[in-house]
């Protein structure tokens, strides 16, 4: 739907990343669908203000031709890299910021449910540091359905879809179901539904909903049992049935491989009741 192009802002001095609608290609109402997510994307993540979600300068119109300025985030993108399993350890490594932001936004007075995450829209910067991108289809409580086709399109990535959004309901969980389908594919080298098992789109989204997922173990034997589990419960079909957050996910999938959250140290548990003094650095 857009051509995204590097560039040079010279109000700011940096480099930046121009984002613009494509106008060859679409049909009529196809044109109308892009105008109206294009419009609404950089609304939503203006608001955001997390280390973790990519940081938009402004936007506008130039001759009816929307844009969207935002960082040019300079190492690639998570799906770049991907291809052969990765261990566990590197996946929680590259998930727990994008965890973490997909809390944040979950979390909001108005709560934002991305719909779209996958290795695509996961920049890394060059020093390895993650950033969640691409909020077109994102999309606020409203106690509705939504449709999951317009025009000729799905909306969303069927690869990455929880079975509830195929079948037009979302929420946080859908979007702890996509990321756990992003470490599926980290730590096998695979998706578990792709056009290997079915003959269109529509097919691999709705294999989501009906088939089971493979044991992750029979993809990659070196896996443990721990996080094979840790995978499965995030990607249960069920929503209520998945952890009470993306964090929560992420957390037991590191704590399987043994790369849980360092403590803090004894002493600032005790500060409250030597004096109240605040943890500086």
């Amino acid at each position: 739907m857009a051509d995204v192009y590097r560039a040079q802002d010279v109000y700011l001095d940096k480099e930046v990343a121009v984002k613009v609608i494509r106008l060859d290609h679409l049909s009529q109402a196809e044109y109308a669908e892009g105008m109206e997510r294009f419009r609404g994307e950089p609304r939503k993540m203006a608001e955001f203000r997390h280390p973790n979600i990519i940081k938009v300068y402004r936007f506008g119109e130039v001759q009816g031709v929307p844009y969207i300025v935002m960082d040019f985030v300079d190492g690639g993108t998570l799906a770049e890299r991907l291809g052969t399993p990765k261990s566990v350890h590197e996946t929680v490594r590259v998930l727990r910021p994008i965890a973490d932001a997909l809390d944040y936004a979950h979390g909001r007075q108005s709560p934002v449910f991305h719909r779209d995450v996958k290795p695509s829209n996961i920049l890394l910067w060059s020093n390895g540091t993650p950033v969640l991108a691409d909020f077109g289809i994102a999309k606020q409580p409203d106690n509705s359905r939504d449709m999951i086709t317009r025009g000729n399109r799905l909306m969303g990535t069927p690869e990455y879809m929880a079975p509830e959004q195929v079948l037009g309901i979302v929420g946080p969980a859908t979007d702890q179901y996509a990321l756990a389908i992003v470490a599926f594919e980290m730590l096998t080298g695979r998706v578990p539904f792709d056009r290997t098992n079915a003959d269109t789109p529509l097919g691999v989204a709705m294999a989501h909903v009906h088939k089971p997922l493979p044991p992750p173990r029979s993809v990659n034997p070196a896996l443990t049992a721990a996080t094979e589990r840790a995978l499965l419960k995030a990607l249960d079909k069920r929503p209520e049935q998945r952890y009470p957050s993306v964090s929560a996910f992420i957390t037991v999938l590191g704590a399987a491989a043994g790369t849980r959250r360092e403590p803090e140290p004894w002493f600032v548990r005790w500060l409250p009741a030597l004096g109240g003094r605040k943890r500086i650095g």
